[in-house]
């Protein structure tokens, strides 16, 4: 998907149609999968940060200020919801 597409899709996101966010997180989930199971290590704190992320990006996408960064935008917020896991753990 071109940048071009992909910044459709987060405004269109934006304005809370679910079909583009889900068109969105259908093009990043690998990624993100990859990155929670690299800094988790367990299949099923990965699946629960990453719905977590999920969400936390649905309800706060409209702080997203430029979407060309939304990859990392929603990438920081997996990175902290698995650290947030992982500090439960230790617990």
């Amino acid at each position: 998907m071109k940048i071009s597409e992909t910044k459709f899709w987060i405004k269109k996101a934006q304005r809370h149609d679910q079909d583009a966010f889900t068109e969105l997180v259908q093009l990043y989930i690998k990624d993100m999968y990859r990155t929670a199971i690299a800094i988790l290590m367990n299949e099923e704190d990965a699946a629960d940060a990453l719905q977590d992320t999920i969400l936390t990006c649905w309800e706060k996408l409209y702080t997203l200020k430029k979407p060309g960064f939304f990859k990392t935008w929603m990438t920081r917020m997996l990175i902290n919801h698995c650290y947030d896991i992982r500090r439960k753990n230790v617990q």
